[in-house]
């Protein structure tokens, strides 16, 4: 299973990354980790890196270069890793996901901005609270994303960012007569009216449209 290889690699990312903690621990001075070494001993989801330009982008391909591609491939990757997982598990894979990205993603605002995201003791209680947050923090980010977009006329007019799904990827995911982009709570990882979304669709979508089954 694909998605198995993904959680295991970020389990041996985390190991790896746990060595180097400990020996700072231990007294030695801490070096942040290189991504080039860690490149060198690491493949993503099992692969090895030269496959990936052979391929190119397929469901997340962009209208023109700069756009999707890359950030939308991390996105599908995340969801369907959790759609993969496990009540059990689920929490781990969002922490396992989220140290990876804390330590390697390249946008430095990027990366403070999601760090910023609280994630709740109650958001790791199931496999579907992990789906939640990761939909409410994708949400999150496209509002952030949609502003910059909005400012400099540079958005991808073939895929404008929207709060996800659409109406038309899943009906029932939107309570009837209700709006949903800015939050009516207060809470950095939610950029959506809550009381608009059916969270049991919202999950069962993602289980369907990122999950094997």
């Amino acid at each position: 299973n694909g998605n198995v290889s993904c959680r295991q690699s970020f389990q041996f990312l985390q190991h790896k990354l746990a060595k180097i903690t400990d020996s700072s621990e231990d007294g030695q001075a801490f070096t942040k980790p290189s991504p080039d070494d860690m490149e060198s001993g690491w493949k993503l989801c099992g692969t090895d890196w030269s496959e990936y330009p052979k391929h190119g982008w397929r469901s997340c391909r962009a209208t023109f270069p700069g756009k999707r591609g890359f950030t939308c491939g991390l996105w599908s990757l995340f969801h369907a890793v959790i759609a993969e997982s496990d009540d059990a598990n689920a929490g781990k894979d969002l922490g396992l996901l989220r140290s990876a990205i804390s330590n390697f993603f390249d946008c430095n605002a990027c990366r403070k901005h999601f760090d910023s995201l609280v994630v709740d003791p109650k958001d790791l209680e199931s496999k579907s609270a992990v789906q939640l947050w990761w939909w409410r923090t994708h949400n999150n980010v496209n509002a952030r994303v949609k502003a910059f977009e909005d400012k400099y006329n540079d958005g991808d007019p073939a895929f404008p960012k929207v709060q996800w799904p659409t109406t038309s990827q899943c009906p029932r995911c939107r309570r009837p007569s209700a709006t949903s982009f800015l939050s009516l709570r207060r809470n950095a990882t939610t950029a959506i009216n809550e009381a608009a979304w059916n969270f049991d669709e919202v999950t069962s979508f993602l289980s369907r449209y990122y999950g094997s089954a």
